[in-house]
């Protein structure tokens, strides 16, 4: 999911990303995210099974920082 008026990008990480020449491109499309001024996101797929609420608070915290007033 992009946030692109508040440089949030969040990638939500099913089990396939895991393996060995997905973390690859994984980091390097964090990286540009990083070069490119966003705030990059990764929430692995079973948390939002498990406990999605960490997850949430830190998408959250990053689109209050890139200026979402949030909501009302």
């Amino acid at each position: 999911m992009r946030f692109t008026a508040y440089g949030v990008v969040v990638e939500v990480n099913g089990v396939q990303h895991y393996e060995a020449l997905a973390t690859v491109s994984d980091a390097l499309r964090r990286n540009d995210h990083a070069v490119g001024d966003r705030t990059a996101l990764e929430v692995p797929a079973v948390a939002l099974v498990l406990d999605p609420e960490p997850f949430l608070r830190q998408v959250d915290t990053a689109l209050r920082k890139g200026g979402w007033p949030g909501s009302t």
